[in-house]
């Protein structure tokens, strides 16, 4: 091989190259989920937690330091998560794109055999 970028015959890069981009899709999604179902709570059954003047101090600080959390995932998902992928569908782009000439050559050389002989 002469570049990280070639697979071998096994498409062992291939193969781990997928695995991390579905590995990374699945974190991803499950952060969205978070971060939805947190948003969807919010929007609709927060107002209870504020009904109680008594306790609405407390209630406060609990949902700062959530929206603090959801914030953090959000950066998360964002500057570390979405580059990530992208940049292993790069990767997954380029190991497919060696194959892909590795097939060509190995096509141009099987037709140019029998002229050969």
């Amino acid at each position: 091989m002469n570049s990280v970028f070639e697979d071998d015959e096994k498409q062992t890069h291939t193969r781990r190259v997928d695995s991390i981009i579905r590995a990374l899709q699945r974190f991803r999604n499950c952060l969205l989920a978070i971060i939805n179902a947190w948003e969807t709570f919010s929007a609709t059954h927060m107002f209870y937690f504020d009904a109680d003047e008594n306790k609405r101090e407390l209630w406060g600080g609990y949902k700062a330091k959530i929206l603090d959390q959801i914030a953090k995932l959000i950066s998360l998902k964002r500057n570390t998560l979405d580059p990530k992928l992208d940049l292993y569908r790069g990767i997954h782009a380029g190991v497919r794109g060696s194959l892909l000439r590795m097939s060509d050559k190995a096509h141009m050389i099987d037709s140019w055999a029998p002229l050969l002989v």
